[in-house]
């Protein structure tokens, strides 16, 4: 067991706006999780509108990234973009 719930419920955290269309969660499963839902019909439009929140974001936290990897998290199956759609 690698003990990442040792202080549970301490140091959580879910954030969202308004329509609950962007919620970020700090130290759930992993140190943080983003979750972006659309109802566009397009999903590059999707896309692009996810990609300016992670840009905004990346200008104030830093994340780590191995080159072969890709994003590094505590859970193996999101390692690299951990992107799902």
């Amino acid at each position: 067991m690698c003990n990442i719930d040792n202080d549970w419920p301490h140091g959580r955290a879910i954030f969202y706006n308004p329509d609950k269309s962007f919620t970020v969660k700090i130290n759930g499963e992993d140190q943080l999780e983003i979750e972006f839902t659309s109802k566009e019909a397009s999903i590059n439009d999707s896309f692009a509108k996810f990609q300016k929140i992670l840009d905004f974001l990346e200008k104030s936290l830093t994340f780590i990234k191995e080159s072969k990897l890709g994003y590094i998290t505590t859970l193996p199956e999101n390692l690299g973009s951990s992107l799902r759609a």
